[in-house]
C-alpha cells in the first residue's frame, strides 16, 4: 500500500464510511456467535470489522499494512474484539496457523493494491490454508473488465462536507499494470494530496482461476452486495468461495 493511505488515514472515514450492505453480505453468509473467527484481510480503519464484532459477536483479527490506518482502528475499538494487527497481507502466513478461521474476507479494493498476479495468487493459497474445513474466503474488488470494456478513466469523486476525493486510472496496455491517481481535499484546511500508484487489476476469470487453483470449487460470483449477479458492466466483482 502506498504512502498516500498512511496519509489519508484520520480522514479514511470520511471517505469510504461504513457500508451497511458489506455487513448485512457478510452476516447473510457467515453464522454468529463468539465461536465463529473472522480475518479482516486490508481492514482499513477497522469500520466493518468492529460492526460486525459489536453486532454479530464474531471473534475477529483485522490486519492492514499501514500503521496510521491500525492506529485509527484501534482508537475505535470499546473492548478487545476486534484485535487489530499491521501486517502485509503477502506475508499473513506467518502470524496465524493454519486453520485458524471460519471466514476470511477482504473488501474495498484491498486485493489490487498486491500489484502483481503472483502476489493475489498466493494470497489465496494462503487464504484457503488459513481456513477451517468448510471455511468461506469472501473478496470484493472493482469489475475490472467493466473499466477495460469501457474503457472507464475515472471512478465518481466522493464530496461531502469533510472532504472531495477525486479517482482516475492511466491506461497503459492488456495485461499491464494500472496507474491508480487520486486527488484528497481536506475542506477544513484547504490541504490537497495528490497520488500515484500501481495496481493489478485482477479481472473476474483471473480470479476464479486463482481460486480454483487454490481448491476453492463452490464458487458465488456477484455484481453487488445486494445480491446481484455479476455482468460484464457490474460496478463491483464480489466472490465467495468455499
Amino acid at each position: 500500500m502506498s504512502d498516500s493511505y498512511s496519509s489519508i488515514a484520520e480522514n479514511y472515514d470520511y471517505i469510504f464510511p461504513l457500508n451497511p450492505l458489506q455487513k448485512m453480505f457478510l452476516t447473510s453468509r457467515i453464522p454468529s456467535g463468539k465461536n465463529i473467527s473472522v480475518l479482516d484481510l486490508g481492514c482499513g480503519t477497522g469500520s466493518l470489522a468492529i460492526a460486525l464484532a459489536e453486532e454479530e459477536d464474531y471473534n475477529i483479527v483485522g490486519i492492514d499494512n499501514d500503521p496510521n490506518m491500525i492506529d485509527v482502528a484501534q482508537s475505535k475499538v470499546k473492548g478487545k474484539n476486534p484485535v487489530f494487527l499491521v501486517e502485509d497481507m503477502t506475508k499473513v502466513q506467518r502470524s496465524f496457523k493454519a486453520e485458524s478461521f471460519d471466514a476470511i474476507y477482504s473488501f474495498g479494493n484491498s486485493l489490487v493494491h498486491l500489484s502483481n498476479p503472483d502476489d493475489i495468487e498466493n494470497l489465496f493459497q494462503t487464504a484457503k490454508t488459513l481456513l477451517k474445513p468448510g471455511g468461506k474466503f469472501l473478496g470484493q474488488i472493482i469489475n475490472y473488465r467493466r473499466i477495460f470494456d469501457k474503457m472507464v478513466t475515472g471512478l465518481p469523486t466522493i464530496d461531502n462536507e469533510h472532504i472531495s476525493f477525486e479517482r482516475g486510472y492511466q491506461f497503459t496496455g492488456p495485461g499491464e499494470p494500472l496507474y491508480f491517481k487520486t486527488r484528497l481535499l481536506t475542506k477544513k484546511d484547504g490541504k490537497i494530496l495528490e497520488n500515484k500508484e500501481v495496481l493489478y487489476p485482477l479481472l473476474p476469470e483471473e480470479a476464479l482461476f486463482f481460486l480454483e487453483n487454490a481448491g476453492f470449487y463452490d464458487i458465488d460470483l456477484y455484481g453487488a452486495f445486494n445480491g446481484d449477479g455479476l455482468l460484464s458492466d457490474s460496478y463491483s466483482f464480489i466472490f465467495v468461495a468455499r
